[in-house]
């Protein structure tokens, strides 16, 4: 049986920084995006660091792959209402020592609390394990104090894993997202085009997010490059289409199953 492992983010992102450096990308790090303008000639951001102070970068072409940051979508106003009803997500890690054997505590698997309200249990190949809710903005309502306090009077409704995680330690403070699902009016423009969450963001469980970034970036670079090569391309149909038919898809899984 195929299977993918979960690995740690951060560490997951840095191994693939280093082999992009390797193979002569050039990026900088701890670098804010503060402005971008574009003409029928270039396209030019403004960046700000420590190191450097501010600077300004130009390019044929802007591709945004900031993801959650998104970048583009706020400098530009392009935020759009979700195509789905707001939810707000809070998630931390736990070092997982009664994780069970064998395919039981391998898998990707979410506890539905009640309709609309779901518990996430994501294991990590170090022996951590991913855990959050996500939920209608109004539910969170009802649990009081910091997001420590508030996961900890939400972990007994998931009857299947509070025995499973009960008392354990957080590895770090939880994390509350609110309004997790993203929208923007366009996905390009003149000589820039948005990619991955930077664009659109339906929910955390289904792996969407990952989906659309390696679908939409290769996308983006190969009609790019068609363009570089005069090669005409029609972006609504070649790039819009395309990944809205995707974006349907997890959005119908979305309504349907949750």
């Amino acid at each position: 049986m195929r299977r993918t492992w979960q690995v740690p983010r951060d560490d997951f992102d840095h191994v693939l920084a280093e082999e992009c450096i390797k193979k002569g990308v050039e990026i900088e790090f701890e670098t804010t995006v503060i402005d971008a303008s574009f003409t029928e000639e270039k396209a030019t951001l403004t960046i700000e660091n420590e190191k450097n102070g501010i600077s300004q970068l130009d390019a044929n072409y802007i591709i945004d792959s900031s993801g959650f940051g998104r970048v583009l979508a706020q400098l530009l106003n392009l935020e759009a209402p979700p195509q789905v009803a707001q939810h707000s997500s809070i998630f931390t890690q736990i070092k997982d020592i009664r994780r069970p054997s064998g395919k039981e505590g391998s898998l990707i698997t979410f506890d539905i609390i009640e309709e609309e309200v779901w518990f996430w249990y994501i294991p990590l190949s170090n022996g951590n394990t991913s855990i959050g809710f996500v939920a209608p903005n109004d539910w969170f309502l009802q649990f009081k104090g910091n997001t420590n306090e508030k996961l900890r009077q939400m972990l007994p409704l998931t009857e299947k894993y509070y025995p499973q995680f009960k008392e354990l330690p957080f590895l770090f403070e939880p994390i509350q997202v609110n309004n997790i699902a993203k929208n923007v009016t366009k996905l390009y423009g003149n000589r820039f085009v948005l990619t991955g969450n930077s664009a659109e963001f339906l929910d955390p469980v289904f792996s969407s997010g990952v989906s659309f970034a390696t679908e939409s970036g290769l996308l983006a670079a190969k009609l790019i490059v068609k363009e570089l090569r005069s090669i005409t391309v029609i972006w609504e149909k070649e790039y819009v289409d395309y990944i809205k038919s995707g974006v349907n898809v997890f959005f119908y899984v979305c309504k349907r199953v949750l």
